[in-house]
């Protein structure tokens, strides 16, 4: 045990970079000895449906874009060197946001609004409930501190492109700590996003909506598409749209899962994710994407204007996201259309398959360490709801970095409903100015250690495994001595968090029009010269 204890050196705020008297976190901030320790194995535990889904129910790609789903290659949609289009020109225009009728889609119900989520988890006696949205940023956090920040593999990309050293990596959003918010009800507690670090008057609404529309236009024939839009003066509109959900159940954790496509010619369930997603120049000014919308894919290969371009960006950023989404929904894998908010280019199908071998780098860990996590998270759940019974808190899950066995830190604070839903960046900062209120009954930080075990022997990394092969975790749960130290890192991550959702947002215009060969915006010198 001494040895566990010599390991545990904590370093204060080294997660997000803030400036803290080092003598104020001792480096031994962690008991020696467990107060809960538990086994889970990858072959023992089940990940049963809950609901049955009927195949008539679920969307289909119609326009004849289901040839795409053959085979993970990029297809363009107009060929760049013929200049023919591979599928209707109809399919090249992107419906302006404001000329499409978003009230008759189905509404998005977070789970502690969702009425059937949680009549469903009375129903099967579960006592957490979540969506795929709410639990994928805390499973990310888990295969971080699983993978011991496993990068991901580019072998996939050609040998041309060129990888800077800073970019090895996952994307800083993707590192980043995650938080949510725990509501209880009735003896049930609903997993929400933690909506009190963002502002929605900042959110990419743009980006949301055009992803709510295009899967609606990639979905529905022509005919009933245009009934969908404000031009229409239809004297019966279209019923909204009812979205169809899949509930799985692992131990007491009921997950909700949205299923967006299907088609027979996939195997198994043959259920497929459609993400819209939009191109570099967009990406990198989200906050007026109509101002770079000139930035287009115009070949193959290559480190801009290209799919690949594209292609390496998904895996740093979006490919842990939509592998852990699919696993979720038992989907088999996903359907990406590329556009620029006015423009669409072409089409891919990424398998699940194929996002493993980025993310995993080696066949069947990503099914074993999915099932670990599920059940990993279901475990933490559980002792956080014994230290605050029949209470609703907010969760943070942040992976030590900077270490080679990185631990998993976990914040939980008492927190009511209504204050989840309020954006007040005020009161953070001013929690950090001054002295924080630390109050033990309204707290509690600790972490996680685990050692692995690979057919019963042990593990330091794992890379690669067999059919038969039985991963199995011992993990220990080690709560920190100085809560009122941790209560400080975890305000200065709340506040990291918050701080990035609330800074402007300087535009690297030099780097844009380089690629984008489009003169420079009128008064953006202020802006460079910050």
């Amino acid at each position: 045990m001494l040895l566990l204890i010599e390991r545990t050196n904590l370093r204060p705020l080294s997660l997000c970079g803030a400036k803290s008297s080092s003598s104020y976190i001792p480096k031994r901030n962690v008991y020696s000895n467990s107060l809960r320790s538990g086994i889970i194995d990858s072959h023992s535990e089940k990940f049963p449906k809950v609901n049955r889904v009927k195949q008539d129910e679920v969307n289909k790609l119609q326009h004849e874009l289901n040839t795409v789903l053959n085979d993970n290659r990029f297809k363009f949609l107009k060929n760049p060197t013929t200049q023919k289009f591979n599928w209707d020109e109809y399919l090249s225009r992107v419906t302006p946001v404001d000329e499409f009728n978003f009230s008759l889609l189905g509404k998005f119900h977070p789970p502690s609004e969702d009425k059937e989520l949680k009549k469903t988890g009375y129903k099967t006696n579960s006592k957490f409930a979540g969506s795929t949205s709410s639990l994928t940023g805390l499973l990310s956090q888990i295969h971080f501190f699983i993978s011991k920040w496993k990068p991901p593999s580019f072998l996939g990309l050609s040998k041309k492109f060129l990888v800077a050293r800073n970019e090895k990596h996952y994307t800083r959003l993707c590192r980043s700590p995650t938080s949510v918010h725990l509501s209880f009800q009735n003896g049930l507690y609903c997993i929400d996003k933690d909506h009190s670090l963002t502002s929605q008057e900042r959110k990419n609404t743009i980006l949301m909506n055009l992803g709510k529309s295009l899967e609606a236009f990639f979905t529905l024939r022509r005919e009933e598409y245009g009934r969908y839009l404000k031009s229409e003066n239809l004297s019966e509109k279209p019923k909204p749209q009812i979205d169809v959900f899949q509930y799985s159940k692992c131990r007491s954790l009921l997950i909700r899962s949205q299923l967006d496509c299907i088609d027979k010619t996939l195997p198994n369930s043959g259920v497929f994710d459609l993400k819209t997603r939009a191109v570099l120049g967009v990406r990198l000014n989200q906050a007026e994407p109509e101002n770079y919308n000139s930035y287009t894919l115009e070949k193959y290969y290559g480190n801009f204007v290209s799919y690949e371009r594209e292609y390496y960006d998904m895996i740093r950023s979006a490919f842990l996201k939509y592998s852990l989404q699919a696993r979720l929904g038992r989907m088999e894998g996903v359907f990406v259309a590329y556009h620029n908010t006015c423009q669409i280019f072409g089409f891919q199908y990424v398998s699940l398959k194929e996002m493993d071998k980025a993310i995993h780098w080696g066949k069947n860990v990503g099914d074993a360490e999915f099932k670990l996590s599920i059940q990993l998270l279901e475990s933490i759940l559980r002792y956080v709801s014994s230290k605050f019974p029949k209470q609703s808190v907010r969760l943070m899950f942040s992976t030590q970095v900077k270490t080679k066995d990185p631990a998993l830190q976990v914040f939980v604070e008492v927190v009511s409903d209504k204050e989840n839903k309020k954006f007040d960046p005020a009161k953070l900062q001013r929690a950090n100015l001054s002295e924080p209120v630390y109050c033990s009954d309204r707290f509690y930080a600790f972490q996680i250690r685990f050692t692995n075990f690979v057919n019963g022997q042990r593990r330091f990394f794992i890379r690669k495994l067999r059919d038969t092969d039985r991963w199995t975790i011992k993990y220990k749960i080690y709560p920190f001595i100085n809560q009122r130290a941790m209560y400080q890192e975890y305000l200065m991550l709340r506040y990291k968090l918050m701080k990035d959702e609330t800074k402007p947002k300087f535009v690297p215009y030099r780097l844009l029009n380089w690629y984008y060969r489009k003169p420079k915006p009128k008064n953006t010198n202020s802006m460079e010269s910050e």
